[in-house]
C-alpha cells in the first residue's frame, strides 16, 4: 500500500510502526485488525480501532481463539 503511494517505508520507520503496533494491543488477531484498517483507509501509521469498544474486542479475541482452537475468556 506505501509504494502505491509512493512513500515506502524505511526500515527504521518499520520498527517503530511494529513498536506502536505492539503497545496498540499485544493480540496477533487485534493487531492484524488494526493493520487492516490503516491499509483499507491508505494511512501510513497504525491507530487505535475505530471501534475498538472493550465487548466489540472480547468477541475478536472469542473468534480468534475459536479458529486456534484456544479457550473462550
Amino acid at each position: 500500500m506505501r509504494k502505491k503511494i509512493k512513500k515506502p517505508i524505511t526500515k527504521r520507520g518499520e520498527e517503530l510502526l511494529l513498536m506502536r503496533l505492539d503497545k496498540l494491543d499485544h493480540s496477533e488477531f487485534i493487531q492484524v485488525a488494526i493493520l487492516n484498517q490503516s491499509i483499507m483507509n491508505s494511512w501510513q501509521g497504525v491507530f487505535p480501532l475505530k471501534d475498538s469498544k472493550t465487548s466489540l474486542r472480547e468477541e475478536r479475541l472469542n473468534e480468534y481463539n475459536k479458529i486456534k482452537g484456544g479457550v473462550k475468556k
